[in-house]
C-alpha cells in the first residue's frame, strides 16, 4: 500500500507538470522509481532519492497506518488533520479530487477466481473475466464518485499488480492474486 500511494503522488505530481504518465512498460522509468522509493535502492552504482516539496495533507481512516511510511519514502512534510479518520475518502491535492478504490482477485482453492472491493465479493471462472468485471465496474464507482465530489473532465486509471510466487526446482510460477487499484482523477470546478 505504501508503495502504491507513493506511486500514485509521484505520477499525480509529474503528470501535473508534464501530463499523463504511464509507468508499466517503461522499464527504466519503473527501475528510477523502484530505486527511489527502496531509499537509494541496491544499484552498486548510483543513489536514487525523490523529494516532494509540497507537504502531503493526507484524510482517511488508514492513513495513520502507511501515510508516515509514503512521506519518509517521499523526504516530504506529512499533515494529518485533526478528525482526518472521520473525512471521507476525497483527497483534493493541488485542486483535484482523486477517488480510488482497491481490490483483490485471489484464485480458489479448486477453479475460479474471487473477487474482493468495498461493494462486492463475486466469483469468476476465469482470471479475465474477474479483471475485466474490476475493472468496468471500479472505473464507472470512482468515476461516479468523482463527479458526487464536484470534479470534472474526469480521468480513470488501472494499475494491475499480480503476485507471483515462483517454487521449485524447475523455477514454475504459481499465481497468488492480483491487486487492481483503480483511480478517478478530476479538476474541481473553477479550477484550471
Amino acid at each position: 500500500v505504501v508503495d502504491m500511494a507513493s506511486r500514485e503522488i509521484v505520477a499525480k505530481t509529474i503528470s501535473d507538470a508534464i501530463g499523463p504518465v504511464a509507468w508499466p512498460g517503461d522499464h527504466i522509468t519503473e527501475y528510477i522509481l523502484r530505486q527511489a522509493l527502496d531509499h537509494g535502492g541496491n544499484d552498486p552504482s548510483m543513489d536514487y532519492a525523490m523529494r516532494i516539496k509540497r507537504p502531503l495533507v493526507a484524510i482517511g481512516a488508514p492513513v495513520d497506518a502507511y501515510f508516515p511510511a509514503v512521506a519518509q519514502q517521499l523526504h516530504g512534510e506529512l499533515v494529518i488533520p485533526p478528525y482526518a479518520g472521520v473525512a471521507n475518502a476525497v483527497g483534493a491535492v493541488a485542486g483535484s479530487v482523486i477517488q480510488r478504490l482497491l481490490v483483490f482477485i485471489r484464485p480458489l482453492e479448486h477453479s475460479g477466481f474471487r473477487l474482493h472491493s468495498v461493494e462486492e465479493v463475486q466469483d469468476f471462472q476465469s482470471l479475465p473475466e474477474a479483471i475485466a468485471a474490476a475493472t468496468t465496474r471500479g472505473e464507472a464507482l470512482v468515476r461516479e464518485r468523482a463527479v458526487e465530489a464536484g470534479a470534472v473532465a474526469v480521468e480513470t486509471r488501472v494499475d494491475r499488480e499480480d503476485d507471483i510466487a515462483i517454487t521449485g526446482q524447475h523455477r514454475e510460477e504459481i499465481y497468488l492474486g492480483t491487486r487492481l487499484a483503480i483511480t478517478a482523477i478530476g479538476r474541481v470546478i473553477g479550477e484550471n
